[in-house]
């Protein structure tokens, strides 16, 4: 994010919550679809910070095809946003795909597929690294 938006998002006290909600929304920090993912718990976070360098990509990036860290009513959740309406095969290769990262970037972290949930359309505040 550049400068210049960080100052608006700072600014958001002197605004209507109408208002701050649509800038985060164009600061790309509020999501509205539904979450795949796994709770970020301290034994996967610190996974997560001894994780090779040439594997952070799957989680540091702000692309579709990365994993994203996203706090849901206060909790860290690791995972990938899928659209509305997605089919249960969708979500499940999500879902899949998701537990593949997990495996080939925390080798040491058990992750069970029951872990991984989904999370409703409520309003989803992408976390800071």
């Amino acid at each position: 994010m550049n400068t210049k938006g960080l100052q608006k998002l700072r600014q958001r006290g002197r605004r209507g919550p109408k208002a701050n909600e649509r800038m985060a929304r164009a600061a790309g920090e509020l999501q509205e679809e539904p979450f795949v993912g796994v709770m970020l718990t301290s034994r996967l976070q610190q996974q997560l910070d001894k994780c090779a360098i040439v594997n952070r990509h799957y989680f540091e990036r702000r692309e579709p095809q990365s994993l994203q860290i996203v706090s849901i009513k206060g909790k860290r959740v690791l995972g990938r946003p899928v659209k509305r309406g997605a089919t249960s095969g969708s979500v499940e290769d999500t879902v899949r795909n998701i537990r593949s990262i997990l495996l080939k970037i925390c080798p040491q972290y058990n992750i069970c597929v029951s872990e991984i949930k989904v999370h409703g359309s409520e309003r989803v505040r992408v976390a800071e690294l």
